[in-house]
């Protein structure tokens, strides 16, 4: 039987100016070191230097930026992209030892500024068609509650269906926080038409994207939660526990009722969540 995953997908995590690029590559990664990352021409806004971990296809995997320009906090930034968090035949990281990466983050009180974390469903518990239909404009209120769907400025931030494969639930643009829904063999932009990197099976994926303060506080809490270190307020939290948890604060499909806050989850919903935190 397949099951409901949870994971991350997107990682960006920020450290003190202290810590040397070697000491936080050794920290958090197995099998890799720090002369893996090659300098880069192109730049990243507010740092002066940029080193990539790319496969030999060229993707990369994960990117470092140092020597910061900007006046507000100075602090180097390491992106691990989803590729490295993935199962894809792509990823030369396959498995990433995503505990040692959690605790090695914990260990140098990195800050958390983007995190995307996921739930797959290969179980076939998502009603794809019926999921379009109450994300229309003039029923979605009724069906999905959302931090992230508020009213902004006296106009509705509506469901944005994207590509016809994906929904977008939250405002527009890469700095806002957001749930994204798509089916993952439609995606364009995930390289699954490749025949050495194929899907084994359809599935549903679900991401929640944090950015900014939402990033940094519950990154923060996620971190805590899932380190093994006790020092660093290491619990027995399962990463199935603290997804569905964190998805529980900003996201659900609901069934319509008088008052938005107090609508019953619905049934799929409720049962997908469960299995997810197992």
């Amino acid at each position: 039987m397949q099951q409901i995953t949870t994971g991350l997908d997107h990682l960006h995590l920020t450290f003190s100016e202290a810590h040397s690029f070697e000491k936080i590559v050794s920290t958090l990664f197995t099998g890799i070191t720090a002369q893996d990352f090659k300098p880069a021409r192109k730049q990243q806004k507010w740092y002066r230097s940029t080193r990539l971990l790319q496969t030999t296809l060229g993707d990369t995997l994960a990117a470092f930026h140092s020597d910061s320009t900007s006046t507000f906090g100075r602090r180097n930034l390491l992106q691990v992209h989803g590729l490295a968090f993935s199962s894809s035949a792509l990823n030369a990281l396959r498995p990433l030892d995503l505990q040692k990466l959690i605790d090695g983050a914990s260990e140098l009180d990195a800050h958390v500024s983007e995190i995307d974390l996921v739930i797959d469903d290969t179980a076939g518990i998502t009603p794809v068609a019926q999921i379009y239909e109450q994300s229309l404009p003039h029923r979605y209120k009724d069906f999905v509650r959302s931090t992230f769907l508020k009213d902004y400025r006296g106009k509705p931030t509506e469901p944005k269906l994207y590509g016809g494969t994906s929904i977008y639930y939250g405002r527009h643009g890469r700095s806002y926080c957001k749930v994204l829904f798509y089916q993952k063999h439609l995606c364009p932009n995930q390289r699954v038409y490749e025949p050495d990197n194929q899907l084994k099976y359809p599935y549903i994926r679900y991401e929640l994207k944090l950015r900014g303060s939402a990033a940094q506080r519950q990154g923060a809490e996620l971190f805590s939660k899932l380190c093994s270190i006790s020092a660093f307020g290491g619990t027995s939290t399962t990463m199935g526990e603290a997804v569905v948890d964190l998805f529980g604060k900003h996201f659900a499909f609901v069934v319509p009722g008088r008052r938005s806050s107090r609508r019953k989850l619905q049934p799929w919903w409720r049962e997908l969540l469960r299995r997810a935190a197992v």
